[in-house]
């Protein structure tokens, strides 16, 4: 029993320093002005001064940015940033730091939790909650995430990723609220901040196949496995359905005059497998950061990029293939 209170007791330590960890690698960043994006979306946008434009965000994608071109569905992330503006007496720009910075303890807080239930659920030892810390202290701390830190109007990523970590938690441990779907909620609030939350529609199809299905990739080519594979995909479908919709209505409450950036969707594809490599580099070595690079897009297949790329993604699969 004295064993098992002085390793609480450790744990309990470790996870204040952990905390401390987070907001000391960013407590000289909440005098940074406001850069890139943030001209129109927080800087010139008159809509976030007064909180009684609430309701209008969430019926008018113009109210998101001072320029049209720019005018995105996403009310959640202009609702905080009124939030912001009203506490902070203005464009306090620190206010709208402390913000950001504690969306992204939260969402290193829900990632622990996700973490230590996927592990727990693979094998259970006591170190399952030390490893779990250090994977979401490594994922809050990690260079490559200072832009979603710095850049006041990228906290839609932060917003989003909360919507699907948000939903894995409600999933794993609201096991009784499964029946009602409450688990998809996270996902619909995450993409009134950005699309991107969709994306926990086949994440969780990916989580029912491997750990509640406990299939291989090798098994999803036999026949056997075809039975749990069904169950798999009844099983998401409401996921997968409420996801397409969110998408589609998100497109549909778009302004009509913004401009998507990025090029056509054949470049943006070809473009890509490049980037995978490029932040897996970045991952690991993080040289050369840079949140306004002079990159353009891969205009041709043959392109030595997207040769090096593909081959990175056939890696990855093949990793996947040998560990799932």
């Amino acid at each position: 029993m004295r064993g098992s209170g002085h390793r609480d007791w450790m744990f309990t330590g470790a996870c204040v320093l952990a905390v401390a960890m987070i907001v000391g690698a960013y407590s000289n960043s909440f005098q940074n002005s406001f850069h890139f994006d943030d001209s129109h979306v927080v800087v010139g946008n008159v809509f976030i001064r007064s909180l009684k434009n609430v309701p209008r965000f969430f019926r008018d994608a113009t109210t998101f940015s001072s320029l049209p071109a720019n005018q995105a569905y996403r009310p959640l992330v202009t609702t905080t940033l009124a939030l912001d503006y009203a506490l902070g007496g203005g464009l306090n720009v620190r206010q709208f730091h402390l913000s950001q910075l504690a969306m992204l303890v939260l969402l290193g807080v829900a990632v622990f939790f996700v973490f230590l239930r996927l592990m727990n659920m693979a094998a259970e030892h006591w170190w399952n909650h030390w490893a779990a810390l250090l994977a979401a202290t490594l994922y809050s701390v990690h260079t490559t995430a200072t832009e979603t830190l710095n850049l006041i109007h990228v906290r839609s990523e932060l917003l989003s990723t909360l919507g699907v970590v948000g939903s894995f938690l409600v999933y794993l441990y609201l096991p009784r609220s499964r029946r009602a779907y409450l688990y998809l909620l996270p996902m619909i609030i995450g993409s009134l901040a950005k699309t991107p939350a969709v994306i926990f529609a086949p994440i969780f199809l990916a989580y029912l196949v491997l750990f509640e299905e406990r299939l291989s990739l090798p098994d999803l080519f036999t026949s056997r496995s075809w039975p749990s594979v069904r169950t798999a995909i009844w099983k998401s479908l409401p996921a997968l359905l409420v996801g397409v919709g969110l998408f589609m209505f998100i497109e549909a409450m778009n302004s009509p005059t913004l401009v998507p950036g990025g090029g056509s969707r054949m470049e943006y594809l070809r473009t890509q497998p490049f980037m995978w490599l490029h932040y897996a580099r970045l991952f690991f070595v993080p040289a050369g950061l840079s949140a306004d690079t002079d990159w353009t897009l891969i205009p041709h297949w043959y392109d030595a990029r997207v040769v090096a790329g593909l081959l990175f993604v056939a890696l990855l699969l093949r990793i996947l293939w040998s560990t799932s």
